[in-house]
């Protein structure tokens, strides 16, 4: 769906991005009328992992997969959007009890979107290396088509990446980012899944992760606990990271998509597995 030298196939095939995935679904969360929709209409809570199985598998096949592979999933993608409508329960920041919510909201959809993207440039700097200018742009370039396959019309996605950069900064110091009490709910259930131990451990390691990751202020909305040791702990973690990364075999440095291990994959069929006896 993307040529092999894009440069959002170059990005997105980093195994190590995989570890912003918690940033990226509490950002989302934290959207009032995403939290509501994602409780209201989902069995997020049932089978979080499950969950968190598709959403990666559709956003890594859209960026490294074939159109053969990609068409199926993009009509499965929008016609279970499509019944996703309610109202939100309670009043929650700007947001007054009784607001419509639809899964087909161009806004909404911008907001998962800009989520994974501003995580995917975000998480790749942090764990893998610095991105020049032209590399962050033509990545952008490339996200502006995936943000059209999902439905995101081109009045809605920022035209350029310094304005899609103004937006970021411009939701992550609103009010419209308010978590209530069903987005903490939701995301101890992706925290602190009861599954087994590995794919628990990787659970807890995403919520480490993302605490780190996430601006202050909505580590503290999360009740998420971080300390200047925390905070030590990652930078050297990542530093260590983007210095072994280069000396990984393919299979242990890329996602499978990308011809990388099936680990992550097997991991998570065992959180699938474990949570249905």
């Amino acid at each position: 769906m993307f040529p092999p030298d894009s440069a959002l196939r170059a990005i997105t095939s980093e195994l190590a991005l995989l570890l912003g995935g918690g940033r990226a679904l509490l950002l989302q969360l934290a959207h009032p009328l995403i939290a509501a929709g994602v409780a209201d209409h989902s069995h997020f809570q049932a089978a979080p992992q499950a969950r968190l199985e598709r959403t990666l598998d559709l956003m890594l096949t859209l960026s490294l997969g074939t159109w053969g592979e990609g068409r199926p999933m993009l009509r499965r993608f929008h016609a279970v959007h499509v019944p996703i409508i309610g109202t939100l329960p309670y009043t929650a920041g700007p947001f007054p009890a009784g607001t419509p919510y639809n899964a087909d909201d161009p806004a909404l959809r911008l907001w998962v979107a800009a989520t994974l993207l501003d995580t995917s440039l975000l998480g790749y700097e942090l764990f893998v290396g610095p991105l020049s200018p032209q590399q962050r742009q033509a990545f952008y370039a490339d996200s502006t088509v995936f943000a059209r396959r999902l439905g995101i019309p081109a009045s809605v996605w920022p035209p350029t990446l310094a304005a899609f950069q103004a937006y970021m900064r411009t939701m992550l110091a609103s009010d419209i980012l308010t978590v209530t009490p069903t987005a903490r709910r939701l995301a101890h259930e992706v925290l602190h899944p009861q599954v087994g131990i590995l794919p628990r451990a990787g659970a807890h390691l995403l919520g480490w992760v993302a605490a780190g990751m996430l601006p202050p202020r909505l580590r503290r909305a999360y009740g998420l606990r971080w300390t200047a040791r925390r905070q030590a702990q990652l930078t050297r973690g990542a530093w260590l990271g983007r210095h072994l990364l280069p000396l990984l075999p393919r299979g242990a440095r890329y996602v499978p998509q990308a011809g990388g291990s099936r680990l992550v994959e097997w991991i998570l069929r065992q959180g699938r597995s474990t949570a249905r006896h």
